[in-house]
């Protein structure tokens, strides 16, 4: 595995455990429960309304529009961290990008052809490759904030930078006509729940400090951050798979899921993890051991790569965690192995945060 996923991994909130100064971001660090359930529950009900609808076609291998998807949401991660952006504005975009192939299958722009995206590209595969640079544009416009540390304040991206992005293949006017060609076809719906949000929420349902069995105290802060650090990096790699119809709360969950395997039972216990289950399915009716739940926790826990869990920096939560031990380590690499012996590692990776690369330098927009 590149080294970069690794890096990539590390979080701009988190940037060791017991950061006084970044308590305010940590969603463990609040404590009033009935707000945080209402605004779940508010996400939850919000998500439906900007979910994908689902096209079949029968016409052309689905694979190819899965690798095309996949190379944009790479550049677009290539992009956000170049200018170090919040990640979670990849969600949003490809979230803009994959409502609007489903509504667009069916107009007249594409002479009342099959409606999937797959026959969307042949058609048109240069509106395709505009539309997915504009949905990102339009993420950054409305939802970007810095990722550093010292720094939570909204940022903003030119038009012209997007236009050298493009390397020339697009002007300014192209890129605002897409913009409003998407809020048209979206009906200016562009505030969508992401699943790296809820996972925040989400993780918030578990017992706090005072409710732990004592001695399970001593590295309960270390497991929730470590914990939140696992299930935020496979909302993130989720992104780049083909998961567009599925809920945000169901990838959330799921990715929690997969994270709580990756902690041995001296780290959280069953106790603390059946608790969660029991609460988060009185609030939201989401249960472990669903169709869509199950299907998805072995699909991101497919794409999962061990490594991430050697992280090198000392003060790094998971470097902690691992050298006391919190981490099942060895379950991981089992995983691994097995999946190996049955099929191909998805070829999903997350680009390094905060590239060094001047924006003539960022790799321009993919193309067919």
């Amino acid at each position: 595995m590149p080294s970069m996923l690794v890096n990539s991994f590390c979080s701009p909130i988190l940037s060791g455990p017991g950061n006084q100064d970044d308590h305010e971001d940590i969603p463990f660090m609040h404590e009033d429960e009935d707000l945080v359930e209402d605004q779940l529950i508010a996400m939850l009900h919000l998500e439906r309304g900007y979910q994908v609808a689902k096209v079949s076609c029968t016409a052309h291998d689905q694979s190819q529009h899965t690798e095309w998807r996949r190379k944009i949401c790479e550049w677009s991660y290539r992009v956000v961290d170049h200018f170090r952006l919040e990640r979670d504005c990849v969600s949003i975009a490809m979230n803009y990008f994959d409502r609007y192939l489903s509504v667009s299958g069916s107009s007249q722009a594409y002479d009342g052809g099959c409606p999937c995206p797959t026959c969307q590209r042949s058609i048109n595969s240069r509106t395709f490759q505009l539309a997915a640079m504009t949905s990102l544009y339009m993420a950054i416009k409305l939802h970007a904030k810095s990722s550093s540390t010292n720094s939570r304040t909204r940022k903003r991206l030119k038009l012209s930078s997007f236009v050298d992005l493009s390397r020339g293949q697009f002007r300014p006017a192209d890129i605002t006509a897409m913009e409003t060609e998407i809020l048209t076809k979206l009906q200016w719906k562009v505030n969508p729940t992401t699943a790296t949000t809820l996972v925040s929420f989400f993780l918030r349902l578990l017992p706090p400090y005072s409710m732990v069995p004592y001695r399970f105290r001593a590295t309960y802060d270390l497991v929730l951050h470590v914990t939140h650090e696992l299930a935020r990096y496979l909302a993130e790699l989720s992104v780049c798979m083909p998961f567009s119809h599925a809920l945000p709360s169901d990838i959330a969950y799921s990715s929690i899921v997969v994270a709580m395997e990756l902690l041995t039972t001296e780290a959280l216990p069953i106790s603390i993890r059946n608790e969660f289950f029991q609460t988060s399915r009185q609030l939201t009716g989401i249960v472990p051991n669903s169709p869509v739940i199950l299907r998805l926790c072995e699909q991101l826990g497919n794409a999962f790569y061990p490594e991430v869990l050697m992280e090198e920096a000392e003060d790094h939560p998971i470097s902690v965690a691992r050298r006391a031990g919190l981490l099942n380590i060895q379950s991981a690499v089992e995983s691994e192995q097995s999946f190996h012996t049955h099929g191909d590692k998805p070829a999903v990776t997350t680009p390094h945060r905060h590239s060094a690369r001047s924006v003539m330098e960022v790799p321009q927009c993919v193309t067919p």
